[in-house]
């Protein structure tokens, strides 16, 4: 039975039905992707293994106010703290400082980026990146800021610099990925980052 992800996307920026066909592409065999605006859902009856966050903190294209108030904060702590994933991607690391549980378990943040261009993403030898080869994508490099207790799998260098694009940590039994490529349906649908985000996918699920 596929595993189950509650997917929180779609801001003003990046559009849920982008990211939503990136990652039914990427993982449709084994995983049901469930959309929401919100983490409200992980209040009810259904258990989410993972929960894929891809969204600025925006309530909505239309109402820039923050989404992750006090109480959503909670539900994704009690999550995490239940042993079950969290896969962070590009927008899903922006807007987050203010909301501290969730800037903590990401184990880093958006500081900013220059206008979209040439990005090469290049893995290491991290299980993460398993069959991931150095590849190019017109992107927005995202400069960012990460703690000292994430392990990085994957960089990204451009004109701009070199800066990290993926790492993950542990937090109890839960397992969390954060990957800051993914700006654009051209994005989504290279080949090496669809193997990204289904590598990602079956780790934060332990599946």
């Amino acid at each position: 039975m596929p595993q189950r992800i509650l997917v929180i996307c779609g801001d003003q920026y990046h559009a849920s039905h982008e990211v939503m066909l990136g990652l039914e592409n990427a993982g449709k065999a084994e995983f049901h992707f469930q959309q929401a605006d919100n983490a409200s859902l992980l209040a009810g009856d259904q258990i989410f293994q993972a929960v894929v966050l891809a969204k600025l903190n925006v309530t909505s294209a239309e109402d820039s106010s923050p989404w992750a108030d006090q109480a959503s904060q909670d539900l994704i702590h009690s999550h995490v703290t239940a042993g079950r994933g969290l896969l962070v991607i590009h927008a899903g690391t922006v807007g987050y400082q203010p909301a501290p549980i969730i800037r903590e378990l990401t184990g880093g943040s958006f500081q900013q980026h220059p206008e979209a261009c040439d990005v090469e993403l290049v893995p290491t030898a991290h299980p993460l990146a398993a069959g991931v080869v150095p590849y190019t994508v017109h992107d927005e490099h995202y400069f960012v800021e990460i703690d000292s207790d994430v392990d990085l799998f994957l960089s990204s260098r451009s004109a701009h610099g070199s800066q990290p694009a993926g790492w993950i940590k542990e937090f109890g039994n839960a397992r969390i990925c954060t990957l800051t490529p993914g700006h654009g349906p051209s994005v989504w649908a290279n080949d090496s980052f669809q193997l990204l985000i289904r590598n990602a996918l079956s780790w934060v699920t332990h599946a």
